[in-house]
């Protein structure tokens, strides 16, 4: 199966300081985590807040998606960390 991205299944978690989404391969719920320097070009510097975190998040959507279909691609496991190195 392909997996199913649910563009409001995604947030900004305040306490691991990265954003989170879900997708779904068939009745499987797949939990993604992503660093925030991961997605930030000039890198994480502390200074933005959330509403910048989900903008830049919402903006790279189609990035942020691919890395994660490849990233699911190679283990199928139910939870990843996506890292600057998986862009």
């Amino acid at each position: 199966m392909t997996l199913c991205f649910l563009e409001d299944m995604s947030y900004f978690d305040h306490t691991r300081r990265q954003m989170r989404f879900v997708a779904h391969d068939g009745s499987q719920a797949v939990s993604f985590r992503i660093d925030l320097d991961a997605f930030f070009e000039e890198g994480y510097d502390g200074k933005h807040g959330e509403t910048d975190y989900m903008t830049v998040f919402t903006s790279k959507l189609e990035v942020i998606h691919g890395a994660a279909r490849n990233a699911y691609g190679h283990g199928r496991r139910s939870v990843y960390v996506l890292s600057r190195d998986d862009f």
